[in-house]
């Protein structure tokens, strides 16, 4: 049992750990499409599995989302997706064309998993332990329409903002965003990159339509910029409430946060989130009409 999972087996797991073939011969996945497809079928079709731990990131995850095959999975007993940064793009498509509750996470491959604290990992054994599944995060208000906005709510659905905005235009990008509550992080982007991705959003309506946003963690931005002065600066370019937070994002600890959950921001100050499946179906039915 590798070191990092002894944690998850602690707590009463049955762990079934799925080995990918030999690598592709490009190098920045893991295996072949066809491979890294029928493995996550095989994981999701299987009735003894209920949890499915993304071990890492990385690049690739979008590969695979034209060659799932989607009605059979709409058939499918939903199973709980753990992962976050390139597991993003199936976050989001689960959401958008299964309305599957999802769950923004640290993974046990990363280098981030339990370096500066075990808080996040023991906050995911709850999630994943518990019926109830519920949370919150400390926020602070980043612009002018955080600071007067007396109540703010919606449905959480984010991730890694690089990795979103590459699925804008697309089939497993939302096209009622009403009700969403994004948040992002992200890491490795310089804040050209950053405010490029933001712009997009921004042109597309997403940052027009949605009920608010949260900016997570942005870590790596090699400039000499402070996190705080981008953040900033990306709220500043939006109408819609946006709120800071460190809870989340290529850090440790990164708190889990459900995809799918209704949240609602208190005082400017503090988010609470719940998973109320009954008001995800009515919000993915909406989605698909």
């Amino acid at each position: 049992m590798p070191p990092n999972l002894e944690i998850l087996e602690q707590a009463g797991f049955t762990l079934r750990i799925q080995e990918l073939p030999p690598r592709s011969p490009w190098p920045f996945s893991a295996a072949s499409i066809q491979d890294r497809v029928r493995d996550l079928w095989d994981a999701i079709s299987d009735p003894d599995c209920h949890i499915l731990l993304c071990a890492r990131g990385g690049y690739g995850a979008s590969d695979l989302l034209p060659f799932l095959p989607w009605e059979l999975m709409k058939a499918t007993p939903h199973k709980w997706l753990s992962g976050f940064s390139d597991i993003s793009a199936l976050h989001w498509a689960l959401f958008t064309q299964l309305g599957w509750p999802s769950i923004h996470s640290p993974m046990p491959a990363s280098g981030l998993w339990g370096k500066n604290s075990t808080a996040d990992i023991r906050a995911l054994i709850r999630l994943f332990s518990e019926p109830q599944k519920k949370g919150y995060m400390e926020v602070q208000a980043l612009n002018l329409a955080a600071e007067k906005s007396r109540s703010c709510q919606g449905i959480l659905l984010g991730g890694c903002l690089s990795v979103i905005c590459s699925l804008s235009g697309t089939p497993w990008f939302p096209t009622d965003l009403s009700e969403l509550l994004f948040y992002f992080e992200d890491t490795g982007e310089n804040p050209g990159q950053l405010i490029r991705h933001w712009n997009q959003l921004i042109q597309n309506k997403s940052l027009t339509e949605a009920q608010g946003v949260i900016i997570g963690s942005i870590s790596q931005h090699h400039s000499q910029l402070t996190e705080m002065e981008i953040k900033r600066e990306l709220a500043s370019r939006v109408e819609i409430p946006c709120w800071g937070t460190s809870d989340f994002g290529h850090i440790s600890p990164n708190f889990p946060v459900v995809n799918g959950a209704f949240a609602h921001i208190e005082n400017r100050a503090l988010l609470n989130w719940k998973y109320h499946p009954k008001r995800l179906s009515q919000t993915a039915q909406k989605e698909r009409m």
